[in-house]
């Protein structure tokens, strides 16, 4: 007699894992520190570090918002406050009607070039 057959299992699929939600904190840069939370009904976000309580929140949560989109904002609004610039409404405004951002690199007039 003869001996049966195995069948072959399928092959498993990847994983997919997704964008991260825990983020590592800019202020006292430890690593893992920083979670995103993500309220759609209400359309706000908060970022709360677990290690120096720093907090951030925003009203500008889209259906297609993930944390990563969150804790990118929050990047930027700390670098505008360094630069010394406002960042809030008037860009989130201004993106929405369709109107082009300031140019922030403005463009060198021809008699002030250096030879």
């Amino acid at each position: 007699m003869g001996r049966r057959k195995s069948r072959k299992k399928p092959p498993s699929k990847a994983k997919d894992t997704g964008l991260p939600a825990i983020f590592d904190c800019p202020f006292c840069v430890h690593t893992g520190s920083v979670e995103c939370k993500i309220d759609r009904k209400r359309g706000e976000a908060d970022i709360l570090c677990k290690v120096c309580d720093a907090k951030w929140k925003t009203t500008h949560v889209t259906e297609l918002s993930k944390p990563c989109d969150v804790f990118n904002d929050w990047i930027d609004s700390c670098d505008a406050e360094n630069r010394g610039e406002e960042y809030g409404d008037e860009q989130y405004e201004a993106y929405g009607e369709g109107q082009e951002f300031e140019n922030e690199y403005p463009e060198e007039e021809e008699g002030s070039e250096e030879q």
